[in-house]
């Protein structure tokens, strides 16, 4: 009888236990999980609707959703970077003394470490097939009395190199990156103007070893970085800028940066960028306005260059908007997804800059003014 009693005990303990996840079940209408930030699994019907399985849309949305979710991933985070000293998500390196880099997969069109290590390169057609779309874009934009510029924001790891782990830096196959062959060809083979900050950056980080240029735990450039970038943007449109100093800088609240959130170890690891600010930009009598699209300004100036300059930026030239911003008489800047043609005929820009980070270059194959959205 006892033997019974505690068998029932037993079970009823286990079933509670294991009941617990789904008693508290996430049903939160937000869609990003801000532990390992990026989007949840969405709601299985609208799932089907476009194109998942039954089985595989419900199976996401309930381990996404399912309770003490966020312990269990903080728990095995830690394990992983604490016990076995290995990253716990395949899209973060630990480099070293602290730096972490973004290791994104091909499938993203984000080959940002085959680029690196010099393994991924272009064919001699996918060179001239992005040449062609590039001058195409040109000749339209030059009908239209408009100046087109390609800018391409270097990869942190190429700026950085030296705080990628040994393993990497011993496996480059090659000094040249795809993205110094693609700019090597269009100069040799194209008109087309490119602006790649690299040597610009390198020779500043050189100059001030323990002023860094990017986040040690993001992708992206920090302020300084962004500015350094901006002026070689600048330079190139016939602008001079003033050379960046510690005594025009402020420094701001430290600051966690997305690869440090894709660890989910928010709370436990106690990793931060120092963040300052870049002083007087806007500068004095620049106005700036959000305008549509979505996450988008527009900045006016009186007095100053009176070229109107339209530039489609991705997530490293919002750092660069209220630099470049305060020396033309009108500048428009919006995410290049947004682009349409209609925008550059309704807006008649002097200067149209297509800005992108170095591991999206691959999108310039089929890149084309005409098939903007």
């Amino acid at each position: 009888m006892k033997r019974n009693r505690l068998n029932i005990i037993i079970i009823v303990v286990f079933f509670t236990i294991v009941s617990i996840p789904a008693f508290t079940f996430n049903l939160s209408r937000n869609s990003t999980s801000e532990l390992d930030n990026r989007t949840m699994a969405p709601n299985p019907v609208y799932a089907v609707k476009h194109g998942k399985q039954v089985g595989e849309a419900t199976n996401s949305f309930i381990n996404d959703r399912i309770g003490f979710r966020s312990s269990f991933i903080k728990l095995n985070s830690m394990i992983d970077y604490y016990v076995f000293h290995v990253s716990p998500t395949p899209k973060v390196i630990l480099g070293k003394d602290g730096w972490l880099f973004y290791d994104a997969d091909v499938a993203e069109g984000s080959p940002n470490i085959e680029q690196y290590l010099g393994t991924a390169r272009y064919t001699e057609e996918q060179l001239k097939q992005i040449a062609d779309n590039l001058l195409q874009t040109k000749s339209e934009l030059e009908e239209k009395n408009c100046q087109f510029v390609l800018y391409i924001a270097p990869n942190k790891e190429n700026v950085y190199e030296q705080y990628m782990p040994d393993l990497y830096q011993n496996a480059r196959k090659s000094t040249t990156s795809s993205t110094e062959q693609l700019i090597a060809y269009l100069r040799e083979h194209t008109d087309i103007q490119v602006v790649w900050p690299y040597d610009e950056m390198k020779k500043y980080m050189a100059e001030h070893t323990d002023t860094p240029l990017y986040y040690r735990t993001d992708t992206h450039w920090n302020q300084l970085g962004a500015y350094i970038g901006t002026s070689a943007l600048l330079s190139a449109l016939g602008i001079d800028t003033p050379e960046p100093s510690e005594a025009n800088r402020t420094e701001i609240e430290p600051t966690w940066g997305d690869l440090y959130k894709l660890l989910a170890l928010q709370g436990v690891l106690t990793m931060q960028d120092v963040e300052c600010t870049q002083d007087g930009y806007p500068t004095a009598g620049t106005k700036s306005e959000g305008v549509e699209p979505a996450d988008s300004e527009k900045y006016t100036n009186t007095g100053k260059d009176e070229r109107h300059v339209m530039i489609a930026r991705d997530s490293f030239g919002i750092a660069m908007s209220d630099y470049v911003g305060s020396y033309f008489a009108e500048t428009y800047i919006f995410h290049r997804s947004n682009l349409t043609k209609s925008m550059i005929d309704d807006n008649h820009p002097d200067v149209f800059v297509y800005e992108m980070a170095e591991r999206y270059t691959d999108n310039l194959l089929t890149f084309s003014i005409d098939e903007a959205k």
